[in-house]
């Protein structure tokens, strides 16, 4: 693999692995906010699945709905709003109806009256603007959306598009980690030789003595002394001879 080739991979790999973890910290965003209030809210903007034919026929059961939060004093009558019930046996059961009437209380504040539209009369208490979640501005209505929520919020769904894809990513993430640990180990233990036979090539000099003056005249004077005696012995051999 050429040198090019290499960075774009490991370019392409770290994209990939940045929208993973992306992804991740979305989802995990995501289900803290439905642990803490029971649903989730981005932009400003909350989904909600109808489970219930009380605003039908404005809203079919199985209808994905989008409320965007809003002021009270921007609701008006006939707005379609989702709230959490006040209601001590449902404190807390996110419902969404229309407003019926808007009532200023003694104190100032603005409370609601809502009513389902299949519902024979009005709810049997008030809303205000603390229970407010906000008004309804889209519905998906009998389309892919709503079968895709459906397939989604079953447990094959949630398996398939949720947990697999998260678990897909932790595992590129940790192998991302172990190679690159991998690869630092590598690279330590070549330094660490490189180093090692550097040292060892290395002559250090200074250990090393020089001769003086003096010790190459005696060697050559010993040379010389060893020279002559062999010349004279090869002189004794030949008049022996």
């Amino acid at each position: 693999m050429s040198k090019e080739s290499g960075g774009k991979y490991t370019i392409r790999y770290v994209v990939i692995s940045l929208l993973l973890a992306a992804m991740m910290i979305f989802c995990i965003f995501l289900a803290i906010q439905i642990i803490k209030n029971g649903y989730a809210t981005v932009f400003g903007r909350s989904a909600f699945r109808v489970v219930t034919g009380s605003m039908e026929p404005a809203i079919e059961v199985g209808e994905i709905i989008i409320c965007r939060q809003t002021e009270a004093e921007e609701l008006k009558v006939g707005d379609i709003i989702s709230y959490r019930s006040p209601l001590s046996g449902m404190r807390g059961a996110i419902i969404t109806h229309r407003i019926a009437d808007i009532i200023r209380e003694p104190s100032g504040a603005i409370a609601f009256e809502t009513k389902g539209d299949a519902n024979l009369t009005a709810d049997p208490y008030y809303i205000h603007s603390d229970d407010i979640i906000g008004k309804m501005v889209w519905r998906s209505g009998d389309s892919f959306i709503n079968r895709a929520i459906e397939f989604l919020t079953s447990r094959i769904g949630f398996l398939a598009c949720i947990v697999m894809p998260v678990l897909l990513a932790a595992i590129i993430i940790l192998k991302s980690a172990i190679n690159n640990l991998c690869k630092e180990i590598k690279n330590a233990v070549k330094e660490l030789a490189e180093t090692e036979i550097q040292q060892a090539s290395d002559i250090d000099l200074d250990s090393y003595s020089y001769l003086t003056e003096k010790d190459t005249e005696e060697i050559i004077e010993k040379l010389m002394k060893e020279l002559t005696e062999n010349a004279a012995k090869d002189k004794e051999c030949g008049e022996e001879r």
